[in-house]
């Protein structure tokens, strides 16, 4: 990339992170607030918040979630699993979130963990969405409520014109990579079995 067009891709960015832009400005209403399919459940909403902006309680409950979903994953990963990193990585500064929470209670239901970034931290070539964490509270799975974050996730990506959106799966997460394949999201170039790299994950990417 040219260093003009890396200096606008820079300015672009950094205007996305700016702490008070909220990318569900201007979205339907009705995409943010889904009819609960179980009855007696209450009805669910999709808010938008910075990690400056997550209250103690909040954030406690976005660490319960992902730990209650992912910790053994993570465990038996590669990777293992650093509490206080990923405590940092959920809290950095260009963390974003939707929180997909009980009307009324402001309960926890799922969350989608997301960043604007660069495509390659090392050679940049185009600005994307990157999904870190999307989780659903294992009491709201199978309502379709992991698509609609999706989905969502993407209208945010083709609004801040971001060429594409991507993710970081672990391959033996086989219910994962189904969704996602369902999803027509394909396994992305610097994907390190795109290099002959044995890891235990993938990343994947779909075009905006």
């Amino acid at each position: 990339m040219k260093a003009k067009e890396l200096k606008i891709l820079r300015k672009t960015l950094a205007k996305l992170n700016k702490v008070d832009y909220d990318p569900l400005v201007g979205f339907p209403t009705e995409l943010l607030s889904i009819a609960s399919k179980r009855d007696g459940d209450q009805d669910l909403t999709i808010r938008f918040s910075p990690s400056t902006g997550l209250s103690t309680v909040e954030f406690e409950r976005i660490m319960s979630l992902f730990l209650a979903n992912m910790e053994k994953m993570y465990e038996e990963s590669s990777w293992g699993l650093e509490k206080e990193e990923k405590s940092k990585e959920l809290k950095h500064t260009n963390a974003r979130f939707l929180l997909l929470e009980t009307s009324g209670t402001g309960n926890l239901a799922g969350f989608v963990h997301f960043r604007f970034d660069y495509d390659d931290c090392d050679a940049p070539t185009q600005g994307v969405l990157y999904i870190y964490e999307i989780q659903i509270d294992t009491s709201f799975q199978r309502q379709g409520l992991g698509k609609k974050l999706m989905h969502l996730s993407e209208r945010i990506a083709k609004k801040a014109e971001v060429s594409k959106v991507m993710l970081t799966v672990f391959k033996k997460n086989h219910n994962a990579m189904k969704f996602y394949e369902d999803m027509d999201y394909e396994i992305d170039e610097s994907s390190p079995s795109k290099h002959n790299d044995p890891t235990d994950y993938e990343i994947l990417s779909k075009r905006t």
